[in-house]
């Protein structure tokens, strides 16, 4: 439950990354996610160029039979952009969707494209937060968050907030952890949510789930690498968004709940982050070039 009788799946399909991120694909993967796998959780974002696409999956979902209020859809707008801005974005997301609603609206990033000052800056998050609360008020929105925040930038946004930040997605997998966030999210009731839990946000998908402590792992409760750095994630308390065009990679990516780390195992991948390797995800490049398992940035 992430807000107020509005409850997320714990793993939703990323559309922004890796395979799935392809325009040609897109429909066909939350098709296979919706109608195969059955997963429940979407996240696009204007910036992907998909929502049209998505639109088009939700459509062909519920020609088969399932509904629009059975699925959990994200999306995001490319940053703060001010009050008006902000409204005018969400309807724009739900004409290309198709949709009267949205599940979850994310600010995409913390720092707006034309501030030009530090002080500009937070007044923009800040007048987009009072817009976000107006979309979730009036039923637009169920739940609204932000998307690659740091502590910074989530306290100006406290700072003014009547509605705390349902959801804050992040890049958090066991080679970039920033447990400091972690901690001050939970300590507001902010669910941290991972973009590219596997890793392949900078092409170290395959050097992840290849480590040797994972493999072990993964050998221990006979589940995959990949199995195991998502259940890593859900023991921290953090929902996911993984995507992927295989349908059977989506299965292994729902199936987390027949096992369980021990507190050791949750400790020593823990440890796979460098001490200096806490990226500060509002710094990361947007347009998310080479990403994977996960949606873009």
């Amino acid at each position: 439950v992430i807000a107020t009788g509005v409850a997320m799946p714990v793993v939703s399909l990323g559309t922004g990354g890796g395979d799935v991120g392809n325009r040609s694909v897109v429909r066909g993967a939350v098709r296979d996610w919706l109608l195969v796998a059955g997963g429940r959780g979407i996240d696009t974002a204007a910036d992907y160029d998909n929502e049209d696409l998505v639109g088009d999956a939700l459509a062909d979902a519920a020609a088969a039979g399932v509904q629009r209020e059975e699925i959990f859809l994200t999306t995001k707008q490319p940053g703060p952009l001010g009050y008006d801005a902000t409204l005018a974005s969400l309807e724009a997301s739900l004409g290309r969707l198709r949709t009267t609603w949205v599940d979850l609206f994310l600010v995409h990033f913390p720092d707006p494209a034309n501030a030009t000052t530090p002080a500009e800056a937070r007044q923009l998050r800040q007048d987009t937060w009072r817009a976000m609360e107006h979309l979730r008020a009036s039923g637009k929105a169920r739940a609204v968050g932000v998307s690659n925040f740091e502590v910074t930038h989530l306290k100006d946004v406290l700072d003014v907030a009547t509605v705390v930040p349902a959801v804050n997605q992040v890049l958090f997998n066991p080679v970039k952890a920033d447990m400091e966030l972690l901690a001050f999210c939970d300590r507001w009731g902010i669910t941290l949510e991972a973009w590219s839990p596997l890793g392949g946000h900078d092409s170290r998908h395959g050097e992840v789930l290849n480590l040797p402590l994972m493999r072990r792992v993964a050998a221990a409760h006979g589940v995959s690498t990949a199995q195991v750095a998502l259940r890593w994630a859900l023991q921290h308390g953090i929902v996911l968004t993984a995507g992927t065009t295989n349908p059977a990679h989506m299965s292994t990516n729902l199936d987390l709940w027949d096992f369980r780390l021990t507190d050791d195992e949750v400790a020593a991948i823990s440890a796979l982050t460098p001490p200096r390797g806490r990226s500060a995800p509002g710094a990361l490049l947007r347009g998310g070039a080479g990403l994977g398992s996960g949606a873009r940035v």
